[in-house]
């Protein structure tokens, strides 16, 4: 008890001596408090003899007693890069986070790289930080539950030496990765960085973002108070677009932003008509779809198979796809490479069609497409058939031709020839069937 009380005495009169910048005087007081070698201590230790100045072998003392006593945490490794820096061990510090910290099992915490890289930038060891923060900012996805912003703000004062493309480049990969609260502030303080050059797509990933972490409610906010004008570009609208068509919640809102874009001059991509008759779709507003297909039309704007897909829903449970509509939807489908939406197409053109008569072409044609696609067709299944049997036939024909050939021969030696000829001629006669049976129906007739 009385050893405690040493020890609690020698640390606060070590804590009062550098209150008043006595380093000296603390330092004895803490190789006072050292002596009593209680592994509670060892952490505030480690910490004092950083600011108490001297030597860092003190430090590395300290941690091998650490080591010794307890188990290894977050807390005491921020101790000990901490008081390394603190004495200007900037080496020292760096040999135990890639040595022993980047080699324990405890969990990525985002303070120790930070504290590390701002020792490196206060040396001027900018490769050292450069690569430090590179590998920490590929790191945040594996910290869940701590805001990275302190880590930004350390990206920030190393602008000049990284890339800010780079930065984009990890708020994709968190998005990818579905840290979407992550990906957010990421892209918000990327966002208020008015030293980096940023462009629309910087405050589209910013608008979609916080429809996806704060609602839409909020990222309509941010749409009118937070982007400037003029960096409300297409990728900015067509993101904004396609927040309200993805819920449905305001179709009205969402063709206004459709006419803005369009009085902008953005309708040259099928993007936002692609949101617009998605929406519709699910609505059942087929005149507006008409119109907008009319407009792709004018602008020469192809569907793809999902849009396709949508405008086929709507169509089919209002009795509007006639046979013409239907070959056309099914050729469409093929030449966008959709061979199985092509094939669904027309089972469905089937199903409907009562037992009327279609074009003729349309079956070979999606039955050509589903090979070349690997499927295996009815015909490829006939002719599977028909190869196994050229075998049999072959052998039937053979053993018919050398009964003749020897009957001949006993009769008249120079039948006997013309004899083998007839039978090597219908020996290949399957042979140039099954060849000219296959090679027309191979390729559709146009």
């Amino acid at each position: 008890m009385k050893e405690i009380n040493v020890e609690l005495d020698s640390l606060a009169v070590a804590k009062a001596y550098l209150r008043v910048g006595s380093k000296r005087e603390a330092r004895e007081m803490l190789v006072r408090a050292e002596e009593v070698n209680d592994p509670e201590s060892y952490e505030e230790l480690m910490r004092l003899y950083g600011e108490a100045g001297g030597k860092s072998e003190d430090v590395y003392r300290i941690w091998i007693l650490y080591k010794k006593t307890r188990e290894q945490d977050n807390d005491g490794f921020l101790a000990l890069i901490g008081s390394l820096l603190n004495l200007d061990d900037a080496k020292g510090a760096e040999e135990m986070y890639y040595n022993e910290y980047e080699c324990s099992d405890l969990e990525f915490d985002v303070r120790i790289p930070i504290m590390l890289v701002s020792g490196f930038r206060k040396k001027d060891m900018i490769q050292q930080a450069d690569i430090l923060m590179k590998k920490t900012v590929r790191n945040i996805r594996l910290d869940d539950d701590k805001p990275i912003t302190s880590l930004l703000q350390e990206w920030g004062k190393l602008e000049t030496q990284v890339n800010p493309s780079e930065l984009r480049d990890h708020i994709k990969n968190l998005q990818d990765s579905i840290k979407f609260t992550k990906a957010l502030e990421a892209s918000s303080w990327l966002c208020d960085q008015k030293a980096i050059n940023l462009n629309p797509e910087d405050y589209a990933d910013r608008l979609d973002l916080t429809e996806k972490v704060l609602g839409l409610k909020e990222a309509d906010k941010f749409f009118d108070t937070s982007i400037p004008d003029t960096m409300k570009g297409y990728s900015v609208y067509t993101t904004l677009l396609k927040m309200y068509t993805r819920s449905h919640q305001d179709v009205g809102k969402a063709e206004t932003i459709f006419e803005k874009m369009e009085e902008l001059g953005f309708l040259t991509k099928l993007s936002p008509f692609k949101s617009m008759i998605s929406i519709c779709s699910v609505l059942g507003k087929r005149v507006e779809i008409k119109n907008l297909l009319r407009k792709m039309k004018e602008k020469n704007i192809e569907l793809d198979s999902v849009t396709m897909n949508n405008v086929l829903r709507v169509r089919n449970k209002t009795g509007e796809m006639g046979n013409e509509e239907y070959v056309s939807v099914v050729k469409s489908l093929l030449k966008l490479g959709d061979v199985q939406g092509a094939q669904k197409m027309y089972g469905e053109w089937e199903q409907s069609s009562g037992g009327a008569e279609f074009e003729a072409k349309t079956p070979g044609l999606v039955n050509y497409h589903h090979s070349e696609e690997g499927g295996e067709t009815i015909g490829e299944k006939i002719k599977m058939f028909m190869e196994s049997m050229v075998g049999v036939v072959v052998l039937i024909c053979s053993v018919i031709g050398l009964f003749m050939i020897l009957h001949a021969a006993a009769a008249d030696p120079h039948l006997a020839v013309s004899v083998v000829l007839l039978c090597l001629c219908a020996s290949a006669f399957p042979y140039l069937l099954l060849f000219l049976l296959f090679s027309s129906s191979q390729f559709p007739h146009h």
